[in-house]
């Protein structure tokens, strides 16, 4: 978390607990924002594979 501020900024941090409170908010919740980025991507990769399933299945039914 400090690796990206100033010695002034986290001085300034330290300083004002709100502002302390509120930076760590916005990174977790940055961080779970990309947790769930990441979680809806695969679901749609497995729907994806879902679909492309079915119409193989459909495709050997029609075959019978």
């Amino acid at each position: 978390m400090a690796e990206d501020k100033t010695e002034e900024e986290i001085n300034e941090l330290a300083a004002d607990p709100d502002a302390c409170k509120k930076l760590i908010q916005d990174r977790i919740t940055g961080q779970a924002h990309s947790k769930m980025k990441n979680t809806v991507n695969d679901i749609e990769a497995k729907y994806e594979a879902i679909l492309k399933l079915e119409k193989s299945v459909e495709e050997l039914l029609e075959l019978f």
